[in-house]
């Protein structure tokens, strides 16, 4: 669970970038149409290339995002798994059905991971730039960002996302310290505007 939340935590540091320290006038866009998002459905299927695998780990799943209820992580291939993260806890549900609840009360790195995917996803730019050094190229229609880690904390667990977009995030790239990397491609999201 504790490599699952790097990587996730990770992940959705990148869902909604914010500006970096000196805004630049690319980020600012593409964070003012990103917030606009209250709610996100997309299906993803998810590349996970590591130096212990001869081939990489293919996984399918949906993000569920509403800026109210928080986040829905639902992996559906090769194995199922749901996690359920509201700001007061985050819950594991099993292919079996068995839940498993932890409480942000009772273990804080829950509390953390569930007060930042709030912030992300409501495009938190303040929390970004504190963690992440952020560049972006492109055009509103067609835009590529770079976050790199600032904190050893997180640079001991990557060096590097890349997330691609145009109205919405369209893929994110997690390269890892240990040279594993994964690759989130989003298909059809359905968006849904304030």
């Amino acid at each position: 669970m504790r490599r699952f939340s790097g990587i996730l935590l990770a992940f959705l540091y990148a869902l909604h970038a914010g500006a970096a320290d000196q805004p630049d006038a690319l980020l600012q866009e593409i964070s003012q149409q990103l917030a606009k998002q209250t709610h996100l459905q997309v299906d993803f299927i998810q590349t996970k290339e590591m130096a212990a695998l001869k081939k990489p780990l293919v996984m399918k799943g949906a993000l569920l995002y509403s800026k109210a209820d928080g986040v829905i992580w639902q992996l559906n291939s090769p194995y199922r798994v749901r996690y359920e993260f509201n700001g007061q806890s985050v819950v594991e549900t099993n292919a079996a059905g068995e839940r498993r609840e932890r409480r942000a009360e009772d273990t804080p790195a829950i509390a953390q991971i569930s007060n930042i995917f709030k912030a992300i996803l409501s495009a938190d730019h303040a929390l970004l730039a504190q963690h992440f050094t952020i560049g972006a190229t492109g055009s509103i229609r067609q835009w590529e960002m770079h976050l790199t880690p600032k904190s050893a904390y997180l640079r001991k667990a990557m060096t590097e996302i890349v997330m691609t977009g145009n109205q919405s995030v369209d893929g994110v790239k997690i390269y890892e310290a240990n040279g594993d990397h994964t690759d989130i491609r989003f298909l059809t999201p359905h968006v849904a505007d304030q």
